[in-house]
């Protein structure tokens, strides 16, 4: 007997800077991307490579599939070349920007005062949150649903992130 096709109301892009944003989304997709969410989001990591690297990575997702909604995850201390933000407006990218970096947004949504450097950041979630940040795991322990249902209200761009990846069409 033949499987149903599981119906999509919306096809979902994300391009993020790299692995510990890569995870994150993972954990959001879990939570607010179920089967039944009629979602279907894709995450594409830039590895590193800073805004240039998210819009190759967006680049090269759309010319292997559609996608309804195309968003990029960046972290605010590397600035967006007048091309690459050319070009992002141009193709309707979604921004979404954590200042300084991931770090920060993660620990304002855990109610944490986060540093004014990217390093001070990294360096108070790490001595906050015992485990690795790059690992989808360290969410589900540090972020339940709970915890981001709280914190996103004190993290415009984790709310504003929640609300793009669950929009049904």
């Amino acid at each position: 007997m033949k499987k149903p096709i599981r119906r999509t109301n919306n096809t979902i892009l994300v391009a993020v800077e790299g692995y510990t944003e890569e995870a994150f989304l993972r954990h959001l997709k879990s939570l607010f991307c179920g089967r039944d969410s009629l979602v279907s989001l894709t995450i594409k990591n830039a590895k590193g490579k800073g805004p240039e690297g998210i819009v190759e990575a967006i680049k090269a997702a759309k010319r292997t599939g559609e996608y309804n909604l195309v968003g990029a995850v960046f972290d605010g201390d590397l600035p967006i070349s007048p091309e690459a933000d050319k070009w992002l407006k141009t193709h309707k990218v979604y921004r979404f920007i954590s200042t300084p970096s991931i770090e920060a947004t993660l620990l304002s949504a855990r109610s944490i005062k986060p540093g004014r450097t990217t390093k001070e950041c990294k360096d108070l979630l790490s001595s906050a949150l015992r485990g690795d940040s790059t690992e989808e795991s360290f969410y589900a322990k540090h972020f339940p649903d709970q915890v981001i249902d709280r914190g996103r209200m004190g993290a415009s761009c984790l709310n504003d992130l929640i609300i793009f990846i669950s929009r049904k069409s």
